[in-house]
């Protein structure tokens, strides 16, 4: 069935086979990827998990020129208050929808938001969040905004989000990215595709998108951004591309695969931009697609030339590095540590697939009982890990750093630090210098703060919890 043919996307689970709990092997999970025989596994306790509408918002609110509507309780837009925060936010509204209305129905309440959104904002697009409550009371938020798209004029956009489905919150990406493509980018009117490439990108740091844009542009490439800072104007020409390019395929697959299916977009699958190696291998990917090798070679042997004696005077020197972050993003740290002779022993994701074949592959080929932690927010089984490894360096991001500081151990966010590209490596490494190198705080941290976990926790196997799905 096409993809978009349907009202929403299917699961990861279903799609790609996306794992959100797993403790093992690497060489195991690969093996069972390879056999298409991936075995879910659920947590019997979980501490906390995410919910996909926060996944949704990330995707849509740096689009210009919008205005997000959540249609839900209060609390289902509590997650904006975080972007807000970090200055990413569109104007919003909840429709705040109460008891009565999960049972009687919330139509009312979400024509008023509508309204009150064009009347105060006057926007060019409104997107409408689904959420749990409207899963379950069964609102037809279609009937409402073919109704008031045409009486109010400006693209309304259902994302429909239910927040229990898929035990993979990452879904909410391709929530919003599904109505991105079925609803607001343009049809054709023609088949001539002009001179620029979508580069999908859903939740880079701005420092590393500016760092990809121009990468891209030293080469000759015209760039036209999805959806992360996008315009609606942006959105619409997409189909007019003449290639699409992921930033990180975790977060843009779904995007690339609905373009190419349909406006025959042809879509590059790479793996993220990080060190030398993953850098010269994007650029030399998308190069040989968009003729532009004679430009990439002398881009990227100057480059490189510059970063020898920076690599040189910079070694790890087997340091021993933990890392959690997202899956693409971690797998690219990973060989970053490795071009820097850094040891890492050990990774936490926030989930695994299909996607990450080859990944999976480099890492078995040089250590094949490299241990795979799968989670999101499971701070107790990652501490537990943390505890038995005793790793040099820690690299996260800001909530799970904290947690790993109390222990005494050095870390390094990189939340908002540049990591992609040329420039992200001299960036990257400087934060872990920093970091290795000064050690007072975190080392009068570890023994001034007693361990939140039981000592009983501890001495568990940290997959004490996680038990193969039984159907």
């Amino acid at each position: 069935m096409s993809l978009l043919a349907r009202k929403k996307p299917q699961i990861r689970e279903n799609r790609l086979n996306t794992l959100g709990a797993y403790l093992g092997d690497s060489d195991s999970l690969l093996n069972d990827i390879e056999k298409n025989d991936v075995k879910q596994r659920i947590r019997t306790f979980s501490q906390t998990s995410f919910d996909d509408i926060i996944y949704v918002l990330q995707a849509i609110n740096s689009i210009k020129d919008s205005v997000v509507i959540v249609h839900g309780p209060v609390g289902c837009s509590a997650a904006q208050l975080h972007f807000f925060s970090q200055g990413e936010s569109s104007p919003w509204i909840v429709t705040n929808l109460n008891q009565k209305d999960s049972i009687m129905g919330g139509d009312e309440k979400l024509r008023k938001a509508v309204f009150t959104a064009y009347n105060r904002h006057k926007p060019k697009v409104i997107f409408i969040v689904a959420t749990p409550v409207v899963a379950i009371n069964n609102d037809d938020i279609q009937a409402v905004v073919i109704e008031l798209k045409e009486e109010l004029g400006v693209d309304i956009i259902p994302i429909y989000s239910d927040g229990f489905k898929s035990k993979n919150s990452i879904t909410g990406y391709d929530l919003a990215l599904h109505a991105l493509v079925k609803y607001l980018v343009a049809e054709e009117e023609n088949h001539e595709k002009l001179d620029f490439v979508n580069l999908i990108s859903i939740s880079e740091n701005a420092e590393d998108l500016k760092e990809i844009v121009g990468l891209l542009n030293n080469i000759g490439v015209k760039v036209n951004l999805l959806s992360r800072f996008a315009s609606p104007e942006s959105i619409k020409s997409a189909s007019k591309a003449k290639l699409s390019i992921n930033i990180n395929k975790d977060y843009g697959d779904y995007l690339g695969k609905a373009l190419y299916e349909r406006y025959n977009i042809p879509f590059i699958e790479t793996s993220l931009p990080i060190g030398i190696k993953g850098t010269t291998e994007w650029l030399t990917e998308i190069a040989s697609v968009t003729g532009t090798k004679k430009e990439t070679e002398d881009f990227v042997n100057k480059a490189v030339s510059q970063l020898r004696a920076y690599i040189e005077k910079n070694k790890l020197n087997d340091v021993k590095v933990y890392v959690n972050l997202p899956t693409s993003l971690a797998f690219g740290v990973i060989e970053l540590i490795k071009e820097f002779e850094g040891e890492v022993v050990g990774v936490t994701v926030g989930h695994i697939d299909d996607l990450h074949k080859k990944e999976l592959e480099n890492i078995s080929k040089n250590k094949t009982d490299f241990k795979i932690h799968v989670a999101n927010g499971q701070t107790f089984e990652e501490v537990n890990i943390v505890r038995k490894l005793k790793p040099d360096l820690y690299i996260g991001g800001l909530g799970q750093t904290a947690w790993i500081a109390k222990l005494g151990i050095p870390v390094v966010s990189v939340d908002s630090t540049g990591i992609l590209g040329y420039s992200g490596i001299t960036k990257f490494i400087h934060q872990i210098n920093k970091a290795l190198k000064n050690k007072a705080f975190v080392r009068y941290l570890g023994k001034a703060t007693s361990s939140i976990y039981e000592e009983s926790w501890i001495k568990k196997s940290a997959n004490w919890y996680i038990k193969q799905e039984v159907k």
